[in-house]
């Protein structure tokens, strides 16, 4: 897959447009369909995104917090068997009118299908909507496809509730919506070596920076390094037993190793227990042990 940060004259291609944060399983509904028609039809297949959310660029109060890193996000869309993927910056196109939007669409890409969620819109005042893309599909030259709402248990499939979700700690439900589980990069960081001390040897791990935070507690997931996935059980959030300092330590299971200074993956599978402050290290310890037969 060819990533592009700005727009570069491709012609005859299949669009998927969005922002796709999480790319969750209704983003991989519409990127499997731009795929699919592609592939139909010897055509390539794209995906327009953007570098950071639109609502931040609208509103500077907003701090917006997300699902996943660009990184994160390319490898996710690459693996959905997209040709091309390009990061646009929001603030070149924030005050194009829809028309002038799709104009620029048709300029650079003459695109013979597009696609978007239901709810998608673009434009100044958000007029551009699947509407106002079923009714220029005949004069631009492209067929529109909208993606009907995806739903699980009779909830809607969206980023802002995945996201409600983490920060309440429904990792297994947010896990269902995302069609994976949820997880986080960072740079294992020189602790204080008290896990050494009960034999649970832990890396320490703080939370990447603008990713939504998880509710604190111990859970059970992943640690990826190296190309290689352990099985791991960690503690997000203050360690009140020991300092209160707000860290990711993670005990991976059957490994022996320095993983210092390494970006290392993590992902959450399972919520155990709340966090608890134990009377001595000991106490915490045997905590540990009841918490991996969780």
């Amino acid at each position: 897959m060819q990533i592009f940060e700005d727009f570069t004259e491709l012609k005859d291609l299949c669009l998927g447009l969005g922002f796709f944060d999480g790319v969750h399983k209704a983003h991989q509904a519409i990127i499997k369909t731009v795929v699919k028609k592609a592939q139909e039809n010897g055509l390539k297949s794209a995906i327009i995104t953007f570098e950071k959310a639109p609502l931040s660029y609208l509103n500077k109060n907003i701090k917006c917090k997300y699902l996943e890193n660009n990184f994160k996000k390319a490898r996710e869309i690459e693996e959905l068997g997209v040709d091309y993927l390009f990061f646009i910056d929001f603030e070149k196109i924030k005050n194009l009118t829809a028309m002038e939007y799709l104009v620029l669409l048709n300029k650079y890409f003459s695109p013979k299908y597009i696609v978007t969620g239901f709810n998608n819109d673009f434009g100044v005042e958000a007029k551009g909507n699947p509407a106002f893309l079923k009714e220029n599909q005949i004069d631009f030259g492209y067929k529109y496809i909208e993606i009907a709402p995806q739903m699980i248990e009779s909830h809607l499939i969206s980023s802002s509730e995945i996201r409600n979700l983490i920060k309440v700690g429904e990792i297994e439900m947010a896990n269902k919506y995302l069609g994976r589980s949820f997880s986080i990069f960072g740079t294992v960081q020189v602790g204080d070596m008290v896990g050494r001390t009960i034999n649970f040897p832990t890396i320490n791990v703080p939370w990447e920076k603008n990713i939504v935070k998880l509710a604190e507690g111990v859970y059970k997931g992943y640690v990826c390094f190296d190309g290689i996935k352990k099985d791991a059980i960690m503690n997000w959030g203050s360690r009140p037993t020991v300092d209160n300092k707000r860290i990711i330590e993670a005990f991976i299971f059957d490994f022996e190793g320095d993983l210092y200074g390494k970006e290392v993956e993590i992902g959450f599978n399972k919520f155990v227990r709340k966090q608890m402050k134990f009377s001595s290290v000991q106490e915490l310890k045997e905590q540990i042990e009841k918490d991996i037969l969780h």
